[in-house]
């Protein structure tokens, strides 16, 4: 359980990212690909096409804070479709840990702990249903609570 604290920061911090996405999207596959060099060879179309897909993709969840599961048919799209470029369940902790670089670099002085926990855990379930999309019990159990 989460705060709704934690939910309304998410939201502003979110903003930060959002308002320079081409450039968190740029920092976000550079330090991907720097860490990680063998993860290029799965992108196949143009780099800036995915720093677009990804930074909207956060957006459309966040802004989706109050019910998740409603994202959860998409979500296993985007895993079946990541299954066929070759995208393996090794690969999800790597783009996750990225992302939280990502995040906490952007974000800066308004990072926290429980920030940092809750990008995690939402992550995690996102990444689990993408690994897993045929898995119907698959669902992002996040409660906002005060």
């Amino acid at each position: 359980m989460y705060s709704m604290k934690i939910k309304d920061q998410i939201i502003e911090t979110w903003k930060i990212i959002y308002k320079n996405n081409e450039i968190a999207g740029e920092y976000f596959y550079s330090n991907l690909f720097k860490e990680h060099p063998s993860i290029e060879k799965l992108f196949k179309t143009e780099f800036d096409e995915h720093k677009v897909k990804l930074l909207d993709l956060l957006n459309y969840i966040v802004s989706r804070l109050d019910d998740f599961n409603v994202l959860i048919p998409q979500i296993r799209k985007l895993g079946i479709k990541h299954n066929g470029y070759g995208v393996k369940k090794k690969h999800y902790p790597i783009v996750g840990n990225i992302l939280i670089q990502t995040l906490r670099n952007f974000i800066g002085e308004m990072w926290n702990d429980e920030l940092e926990m809750v990008w995690i855990d939402l992550y995690n379930q996102i990444a689990n249903i993408m690994m897993n999309p045929k898995d119907k019990q698959n669902k992002i159990d996040i409660d906002w609570s005060d």
